[in-house]
């Protein structure tokens, strides 16, 4: 019997440690949860106003709800961070594309260019729009921990 009360006496100890060891320190902050990596993928623009509206109005959403949100344009996309296009263009109800564009920009939104794309448009960092940079696109994709595509 002795050894099974000892070995009971050890397991508890052990629990009562392991307790211990993981409980919080009074006084310290709680560690800080990692924003999500979000990379929306728009390869329109307007050629397709309703995915340019659907893929801005998600990003500006999701970054308004604690995201780490990155539009990668290429193709078409591209025209979207250009200075020289109008977006104040519309698709169905709701406010014109460039307000949620903006507002996603200042919720700390960023937009990545391809650079090939943006090469082909003519499209040079003078011409972007605010929250707009011309690649390196690899290793946004590899760094993002979710990619939506439209």
């Amino acid at each position: 019997m002795k050894p099974v009360k000892h070995t009971l006496s050890f397991m508890l100890a052990l629990l009562l440690f392991a307790g211990l060891a993981v409980a919080p320190v009074p006084g310290q902050a709680p560690a800080k949860e990692k924003k999500q990596k979000l990379v929306i993928h728009l390869t329109h623009f307007s050629d397709n106003l309703h995915a340019v509206k659907m893929a801005v109005h998600l990003a500006s959403r999701l970054q308004m709800k604690g995201a780490d949100v990155t539009l990668l344009l290429d193709l078409e996309g591209v025209r979207l961070a250009d200075t020289r296009q109008p977006i104040d263009l519309i698709w169905g109800k709701g406010d014109p594309i460039s307000v949620e564009l903006e507002a996603f920009v200042k919720a700390g939104g960023k937009m990545m260019l391809c650079p090939h794309c943006a090469e082909h448009n003519g499209i040079t960092p003078s011409t972007l729009r605010p929250g707009a940079s011309i690649g390196p696109i690899g290793e946004l994709i590899l760094a993002a921990d979710k990619i939506l595509d439209y």
